[in-house]
């Protein structure tokens, strides 16, 4: 899954995505506006609805339970880690990644090194 807020950390990651997008074996899920941004650049990601976006389908919530995700690619839109009580989508996603058991990612660097990990692993076989 990929959701990913800032145009900036979707930029970045374009080149590594789209690379891995080719691979036949991947399917990459993405929510509304990361979705809609990858399609803009040619990049097929499977479009899915946010936990809050309730009754449409496929829902995070639902594909979570499912355990459909391997990895969870989260990037607020937020520079600063800010303590907040209520719940986002994005809060939402990562409690649900960590409840699960997925691996998480929520930073544009580590992001960048496990794309380029999962594509240098991929010629070495």
């Amino acid at each position: 899954l990929i959701s990913i807020g800032k145009a900036a950390d979707k930029n970045m990651l374009l080149p590594l995505i789209k690379k891995i997008a080719k691979k036949r074996n991947i399917v990459l899920h993405a929510t509304e506006h990361t979705h809609m941004y990858y399609k803009k650049h040619g990049v097929t990601t499977s479009r899915v609805y946010k936990v809050s976006e309730i009754g449409k389908i496929p829902n995070i919530s639902d594909l979570l339970q499912r355990r459909v995700f391997d990895v969870i690619i989260n990037i607020p839109t937020r520079d600063k880690v800010v303590s907040a009580k209520e719940f986002t989508d994005g809060k939402l996603i990562r409690k649900g990644a960590i409840d699960m058991g997925i691996a998480l990612v929520t930073d544009t660097e580590v992001a960048l090194t496990l794309f380029g990990n999962l594509i240098a692993a991929e010629r070495r076989v």
